[in-house]
């Protein structure tokens, strides 16, 4: 039989441990949800209306090779992606060639910083213990020997007994602290390489750096504690009979995440640092199945969970939220957005939510973390942190002054991926018009003998009069190539 795990009950003693009342602390989380909305609310708008949005949107459109001309000729890619905002084919005269440099700066890019940041066959890191002058200044110390009760303490060299020295201790205490440090090492690099599901540190690394030369910033959260449940048969015994059962256990790690920058709304009033404002958002996706494992989990408030299921999922705002051009992305029947807010919190809210804070502290509010389904409260709790900074870290190479999000490599490549390709349309348009001459027919002259004016190779005309010439029934004008001035424009 499957054993519950704890769940936090909202009716629970906190504090000086007066009973809360239930009734009270929903009113609570459903005010906090409230308050929390409109501030998601100012969020997505600010990013929005600072262009945030736009630039990435025009990005991605030039890194995926399209333009105004070629926006409307719907591919696979585009048709699955949702970014074609018309598919009606068009008879357009003029060349639509896209030689698309973009994608290859930014891939470049992105491919380089990783082969400097990520060894293949190495970490990236690595931890050491740290030089205490004290300690070293013992490493010199060979003269004094040491002594326990009045008798010589003796050590082993080489085979050899010999009194030990002040220098003796201190390098048994940096081999310890070696030892010690090599084992952490190895604790930290097994913990790196489950982060992101098992995707590994190096991966999520390398999905921030493309994000960074794609758009501008790439973002990453960790490393925060994340649990999970999971069934395993453990044995019982009465002292002769062992039976297994089957039980669920938390499964608490840390853990590092790639979070893609259109899911991130910092404070409007951040500046150029993400970090600095009075809290952030974090969106992601999850479905009823999540929402009902959530309810194994510790800290998460099972009635608000059943209301979210009874709820429904519901969309934030009409298009906000979501890249510009695309489909909604949540779904009417299947899809839920969960919104992560970080920054200050009441007291009153914290204690409503089961968190247990002390009646001694005059605090009225505090660095903590809530979780968000619609506008319902799942989850509110105390920064992890504590330092109490946000578990997000921002990577921008290209500032952009007063904006938090930089500039990508698809941007600084814009001016020049639109001359390119002006250049390259201007050359096929030109060779078309130089394939052949532009031909003038007096047809008062001649008449074809097959009725049609098509111009074929070895063609039979008639002529109209017997003593007409001929000779000036056709006039070829050739149109001048200037294929090498618009590769010209191309080199440079």
């Amino acid at each position: 039989m499957a054993e519950s795990l704890p769940v936090t009950d909202q009716s629970a003693t906190a504090g000086e441990g007066t009973p809360r009342d239930p009734a009270r602390d929903a009113d609570i989380l459903e005010a906090l949800g409230t308050s929390l909305a409109a501030k998601r609310t100012k969020a997505i708008d600010a990013r929005e209306s600072a262009g945030i949005d736009r630039r990435w949107f025009d990005d991605v459109e030039a890194y995926e090779g399209r333009d105004k001309v070629t926006r409307a000729y719907a591919g696979l890619r585009a048709t699955v992606q949702g970014y074609v905002e018309s598919q009606e084919q068009q008879t357009r005269k003029r060349s639509t060639l896209v030689v698309n440099v973009t994608r290859q700066k930014v891939n470049t890019s992105a491919s380089r910083l990783a082969d400097i940041a990520l060894p293949t066959d190495d970490r990236n890191w690595d931890l050491r213990p740290s030089t205490v002058p004290e300690l070293v200044e013992k490493m010199g110390q060979k003269h004094i020997g040491l002594t326990k009760n009045g008798q010589p303490i003796m050590v082993n060299d080489n085979g050899q007994q010999r009194q030990a020295t002040m220098a003796d201790l201190a390098k048994m205490t940096m081999d310890e602290a070696k030892k010690r440090a090599a084992a952490m090492r190895d604790e930290i690099d097994d913990q790196l390489d489950m982060s992101d599901d098992g995707c590994g540190y190096e991966g999520v690394i390398r999905e921030m750096i493309d994000d960074r030369a794609l758009l501008g910033v790439g973002v990453i959260k960790g490393p925060v504690l994340t649990g999970r449940t999971k069934k395993v048969w453990v044995p019982v015994s009465d002292g002769q009979t062992t039976v297994h059962q089957l039980s669920r256990i938390k499964d608490l790690k840390p853990r590092s995440s790639r979070v893609d920058p259109w899911d991130i709304y910092p404070h409007p009033d951040c500046g150029e640092n993400a970090k600095k404002g009075a809290g952030i958002w974090e969106r992601s996706r999850v479905t009823a199945a999540d929402i009902r494992h959530m309810a194994d989990l510790e800290g998460y408030l099972k009635p608000q969970l059943q209301l979210v299921l009874m709820e429904g999922p519901k969309k934030v705002g009409e298009k906000k939220a979501d890249k510009p051009g695309t489909d909604l992305i949540v779904d009417t029947d299947t899809i839920f957005e969960r919104w992560e807010y970080h920054g200050e919190i009441d007291r009153e809210a914290l204690l409503a939510a089961g968190v247990e804070v002390s009646e001694e502290d005059l605090f009225t509010s505090y660095s903590g973390v809530v979780e968000m389904i619609n506008d319902t409260v799942i989850k509110a709790d105390i920064e992890m942190l504590d330092t109490e900074e946000l578990p997000y870290d921002f990577y921008v190479v290209d500032k952009c002054s007063g904006s938090w999000a930089g500039y990508g490599d698809a941007f600084l490549a814009r001016s020049a991926q639109k001359a390119i390709t002006a250049a390259w349309r201007m050359m096929m348009d030109n060779a078309g018009q130089t394939v052949g001459g532009q031909i003038v027919v007096n047809r008062g002259l001649i008449d074809p003998a097959d009725g049609s004016w098509t111009i074929n190779g070895m063609k039979l005309y008639w002529a109209k009069d017997k003593e007409a010439d001929v000779s000036k029934a056709f006039a070829v004008f050739t149109i001048p190539s200037n294929q090498a001035e618009y590769a010209n424009i191309i080199k440079m």
